[in-house]
């Protein structure tokens, strides 16, 4: 359905979710396929990196978290890119970020400058994760926002726990740095995803913006519970 079709009725949106909000099939498809690039796509390739990089326990350690560590740092100035820059603009730099996070994962020649790959990979999803979220937020009904952030967290959480299954899978029959090409083709396919409902979500924000500025305050304080029609 269109971005027109969102509304704000008196006891919540007029369809379902998926019908009425264009952020709902747009930002979870491309959460899940981000989620991908999160940590648990290194965790079954520790032992292949230990023996192909000859590296101790704390190598591996500032390994694990310098992808945590980045992303906490990334996320204190993530809003304010959110803030100055267009919204999508910074969706897309943040995929693309997590991108070229992968592929120098991926092409690597020694332990420390997979250190380094990890801390844009945390950069990049730590934009991407922001991006996600704010458009969620600013495109789903007030009355919606509750099932919206559900079935966001939802997706994010599917990406993480079939990544280090995907990750092992590959890495025991190819290499470890296939799994890390791999994940990167499902980055390409958020980049995608994204770039083709691009229209579809600038019309959702704006509408979503517009309307929740001029919602009256009992709108906003009051939750009602959504009803649907057929």
């Amino acid at each position: 359905a269109p971005a027109s079709a969102i509304q704000y009725q008196g006891r919540g949106v007029k369809a379902h979710l998926f019908a009425t909000n264009p952020a709902a099939w747009a930002i979870c498809p491309t959460r899940f396929l981000l989620a991908f690039a999160q940590g648990g796509l290194l965790s079954p390739l520790l032992p292949l990196l230990r023996d192909t990089f000859q590296v101790s326990y704390g190598e591996l350690g500032l390994l694990t978290s310098a992808f945590g560590l980045s992303a906490v740092g990334m996320d204190i100035f993530a809003t304010s890119f959110l803030s100055r820059r267009p919204l999508l603009k910074v969706l897309l730099q943040g995929i693309c970020l997590t991108g070229l996070g992968l592929l120098c994962c991926a092409l690597a020649p020694g332990v420390y400058w997979l250190v380094g790959s990890r801390v844009f990979l945390g950069f990049g999803v730590s934009m991407a994760r922001f991006s996600c979220l704010t458009v969620m937020v600013t495109a789903t009904p007030r009355t919606a926002q509750g099932r919206a952030h559900n079935l966001l967290e939802f997706a994010a959480i599917a990406g993480s726990a079939v990544s280090p299954l995907w990750s092992g899978f590959i890495a025991a029959f190819l290499h470890w740095r296939a799994a890390y090409g791999t994940a990167l083709l499902f980055v390409a396919g958020a980049f995608a995803w994204v770039l083709y409902t691009r229209q579809a979500l600038a019309q959702a924000i704006e509408i979503g913006a517009k309307n929740q500025r001029v919602l009256p305050p009992r709108a906003v304080s009051t939750p009602l519970a959504p009803s649907y029609e057929a």
